[in-house]
């Protein structure tokens, strides 16, 4: 008799452990399947050289939550990249009114509002093609999003992640031969001009410039 109420006493703890187990995983079941709200820039990370150009998604999740607005800033370092109206594509995914993108001092900001709440929000709202300066050195770039998010009551969600992304600049050595466009193996008088050109508007460094200079005078 002691050992069969040694064995359902253990039986009934055992039972306890499992039903706890599973209340435990329950819960982290629900957790997680409440999706977090969240703002990501796609792809994450970029390489560019100087005078290349590379294209991002701003892309936004509501999760869990119904949305009637929803704006985002992307800034960026605008010593190294610019962008421009043409380069940049709103996409309303609340489908009523909007603002922008609108270009500011290093940043994008894109604004979009809906008189009733939408649910299942999820997609690019905004695309953003970047042009890497013909001057820009060697290292990483932030590129970091600020966003708000605002509910069915047209209160503001918290909790919103924003995943922010980078951009790799990789600088090679300076060749002054590109500048021989006929490729008669000189550089000219308008080649060279091409190149004050390209200085001026800061596609290449005052070196640069002087270094095919240089090589016209050489002749």
């Amino acid at each position: 008799m002691d050992n069969k109420k040694r064995i359902w006493s253990k039986g009934r703890s055992l039972f306890f452990i499992l039903a706890l187990l599973a209340m435990m995983l329950g819960a982290a079941l629900s957790v997680s399947a409440v999706g977090e709200p969240s703002v990501s820039i796609d792809p994450a990370t970029e390489t560019a050289s100087p005078g290349d150009s590379f294209t991002i998604d701003v892309e936004v999740d509501a999760g869990t939550y119904d949305l009637r607005g929803c704006e985002v800033a992307v800034s960026y370092d605008s010593s190294v990249m610019s962008t421009s109206g043409a380069q940049v594509t709103g996409n309303n995914l609340l489908g009523d009114l909007d603002i922008g993108p609108t270009l500011g001092d290093g940043t994008v900001t894109y604004s979009m509002a809906s008189a009733t709440a939408v649910s299942g929000v999820s997609g690019s709202m905004m695309t953003i093609e970047f042009t890497i300066s013909g001057t820009a050195t060697a290292g990483t770039y932030d590129l970091t999003i600020t966003a708000e998010m605002r509910d069915e009551n047209n209160d503001a969600v918290s909790g919103v992640v924003t995943n922010d992304g980078s951009v790799t600049v990789t600088v090679v050595g300076f060749d002054p031969m590109v500048y021989d466009e006929d490729e008669d193996g000189v550089i000219s008088k308008s080649e060279a001009l091409t190149s004050v050109t390209d200085y001026f508007a800061g596609d290449i460094t005052k070196a640069q410039a002087l270094e095919v200079i240089a090589l016209y005078f050489a002749l």
